[in-house]
């Protein structure tokens, strides 16, 4: 049986790894039992489980926390990413990494993979600046971009929960941005598309 350790084990979209992933052994520890800004602490895990499959989802992923907070935003997003890239390349192990749609500028109706990258926020820089230190070290691996991720109900504290959320309660208006458009992505579908890839 494959090991395959997940990172951000306590997240949404891990939630529903785990269940797609059942005929694995899967491994999902927490920010404090694997903080992946911390290579020492990293290399210790790997040694002591051997993941044959890391699926890098663990980020900072609050966009106005990322622009309150860039150097933050850019050493759990970028330089964990590097140290855990680092780590996949000694182990030989295939990483996975959920990368975000906010690598793009927003400025067109529809991207596609070979469009060049041109993000306009802290949480986008530190994102793509992931995705090229797993293109520096690693050879083969897989970078998975989706927007606007949904699921898991209320734990999920995300704009759909938040409508649903004041619809519960009764609420007559409920107040959002009107500029914005995208995709939503259901963290259900995302993971059993996770599965498809690594079989």
């Amino acid at each position: 049986m494959k090991k395959v350790l997940i990172t951000g084990g306590n997240g949404v979209l891990a939630q529903y790894v785990k269940k797609s992933f059942t005929d694995y052994q899967v491994l999902a520890p927490g920010h404090k039992e694997l903080d992946i800004t911390n290579d020492r602490l990293i290399n210790s895990f790997f040694e002591k489980n051997s993941p044959e499959i890391v699926l890098h989802l663990a980020a900072k992923t609050n966009v106005d926390e990322c622009e309150k907070s860039p150097e933050e935003a850019f050493l759990v997003n970028g330089d964990g990413t590097k140290n855990i890239a680092e780590v996949c390349k000694k182990t030989g192990s295939l990483l996975v990494y959920i990368s975000t749609a906010a690598v793009f500028d927003g400025n067109k109706e529809v991207f596609y993979e070979e469009d060049e990258p041109d993000p306009v926020n802290t949480y986008g820089k530190s994102k793509l600046q992931g995705e090229k230190y797993i293109q520096e070290v690693l050879e083969s691996f897989l970078i998975v971009r989706a927007a606007w991720l949904i699921g898991g109900g209320k734990k999920e504290k995300k704009f759909v929960s938040y409508v649903v959320d004041q619809l519960d309660k009764g609420a007559k208006e409920i107040k959002a941005v009107s500029d914005k458009y995208g995709t939503i992505t259901y963290a259900k579908e995302l993971a059993d598309l996770i599965k498809e890839l690594v079989l």
